[in-house]
C-alpha cells in the first residue's frame, strides 16, 4: 500500500494525473530489502490467509504498481 501511495505522490509531484499515464508504455522498476511484514505474516500460521504468500513477496512490487496505474510497459 505503501509503495502505491508513494507512487501516487511521485507521479502527482512530476504533474502527471493518473489519467495521463494510465494506459502508457511506462515501465516499473522496484526495489525491496526488507522482509518485516512477510515475517509478521508468517509468524503465526493460523492467522496467515491463503493471499499472504502473494501479497507479502517483494518479486510483485513491480507488477502491482504497474497492475494499479494501468503502465503497459515492462515490470
Amino acid at each position: 500500500r505503501l509503495l502505491l501511495e508513494y507512487t501516487y505522490r511521485a507521479l502527482e509531484n512530476a504533474g502527471l494525473p493518473m489519467e495521463k499515464v494510465a494506459g502508457t508504455r511506462t515501465s516499473v522498476y522496484s526495489g525491496s530489502f526488507s522482509t518485516d511484514w512477510q515475517q509478521l505474516q508468517y509468524k503465526d500460521g493460523e492467522l496467515a490467509k491463503t493471499t499472504t504468500a502473494l501479497g507479502v513477496q517483494p518479486c510483485f512490487n513491480a507488477n502491482r504498481v504497474s497492475w494499479f496505474f494501468d503502465l503497459k510497459g515492462s515490470s
